[in-house]
């Protein structure tokens, strides 16, 4: 069953917040990964302080718009999830999990 319109409005504003209040978000594709793999990634990211979130295009996209990541916009076009933190510059301290993260996911773009 599909969302309600309701629930759409909730999560736009859900993600609305998370654009607004974070200072590093990332879209990769997830198209054909396990969901194993997922949780792996996932839990890589939570050990850092980050979290992850598999997301509806059309809702990021209206989310998105009047944020500092509004550039963005246009990558949500395949299977998208979003990692997102609220610290900056998570990159030194995700390196090496990065590096394993990679493996499993096809970074689209990084703001």
């Amino acid at each position: 069953m599909g969302m309600t319109r309701k629930q759409k409005e909730a999560e736009i504003i859900a993600l609305g917040e998370r654009f607004a209040n974070d200072e590093v978000v990332v879209v990769a594709e997830y198209s054909g990964l396990t969901v194993k793999e997922l949780e792996a990634f996932r839990g890589l990211l939570r050990a850092e302080g980050a979290s992850f979130k598999v997301t509806k295009n059309t809702l990021a996209k209206i989310a998105i718009k009047g944020t500092k990541f509004e550039a963005i916009e246009d990558m949500f076009s395949v299977r998208s999830v979003l990692q997102h933190r609220k610290t900056p510059s998570p990159l030194p301290a995700l390196r090496k999990n990065l590096q394993r993260a990679m493996k499993i996911l096809k970074s689209l773009g990084v703001l």
